[in-house]
């Protein structure tokens, strides 16, 4: 038959009474220290961000901001749960090794995914490029489309997407963050050409279309005639362009000089 008297065991009542306000207790202090956290990390990459000139620092340093909110987040919450358990009575001793060994197995089997956010979350850090910015990345060449906790996007100039996992990212060029992408221009002419004319219009013509660190010399000769290459800087992910744009000018220019041409 059921005995109410041992529920209403004034012993028992206080018990519980106690283990209420210490659950209770708990809460309100993991509660305030969440919001006290939540907002502080908050603001302070908020005002990181305003202070951030480019748009692309601005939101690298919003998802920075976002995954330590999360990571703390989740942390607290883990915290206060274990806590209250504990203050309650809960034996927490067999959750803990539980969980270690539920933690562990997850590792091995998500090393690669938690290397790829590690990865990630120090890429963002050390701002080794930004989206927009041309790089080449192992064998991948491309401009960044998208750089994501997991992933970079590459865009390579043939207009095909590149996912490379962040974990896997090693040696970084950076071709924005030089003084450009060299090109390359080559003009094949007689022999009986002066190498001195031509080099002296091909450097005019370099210099007046914008082209940086403009160097222009014999890069080869034989029997059938000399090649003339000029070469300078543009910028990154326009060489190819640029280069067009430089054959067209030095063509019209050439071709109405006699004997010159090959």
């Amino acid at each position: 038959m059921f005995d109410l008297s041992h529920y209403l065991n004034p012993e028992r009542i206080a018990s519980v009474i106690d283990a209420a306000i210490a659950l209770i207790r708990v809460l309100l202090i993991y509660a305030v220290v969440r919001w006290i956290l939540l907002r502080f990390i908050r603001a302070f990459s908020i005002k990181i961000a305003d202070a951030a000139l480019l748009e692309e620092r601005r939101g690298r340093v919003k998802t920075l901001g976002r995954l330590i909110e999360n990571v703390t987040n989740y942390l607290i919450i883990t915290l206060m749960v274990l806590t209250a358990l504990k203050s309650i009575g809960v034996d927490i001793a067999p959750l803990l090794a539980t969980a270690g060994v539920a933690g562990l197995a997850i590792g091995f089997g998500a090393q690669k995914l938690v290397k790829d956010i590690i990865g990630g979350f120090f890429l963002l850090a050390e701002e080794q490029y930004n989206v927009g910015e041309v790089v080449t990345i192992g064998a991948q060449v491309g401009t960044v489309s998208q750089l994501g906790m997991r992933v970079t996007k590459l865009k390579d100039f043939d207009g095909k997407t590149i996912f490379i996992p962040n974990g896997d990212v090693g040696v970084v060029v950076n071709h924005s963050r030089l003084d450009g992408s060299r090109c390359r221009v080559s003009v094949k002419c007689k022999p009986a050409v002066d190498p001195k004319a031509i080099i002296e219009l091909m450097i005019q013509q370099a210099t007046a279309m914008g082209f940086g660190r403009v160097s222009c010399g014999v890069s080869a000769f034989d029997a059938t005639g000399i090649t003339i290459e000029v070469t300078g800087m543009v910028l990154a992910g326009t060489v190819e362009l640029r280069e067009r744009e430089l054959r067209a000018k030095l063509w019209q220019s050439l071709v109405a000089m006699p004997d010159v041409l090959a």
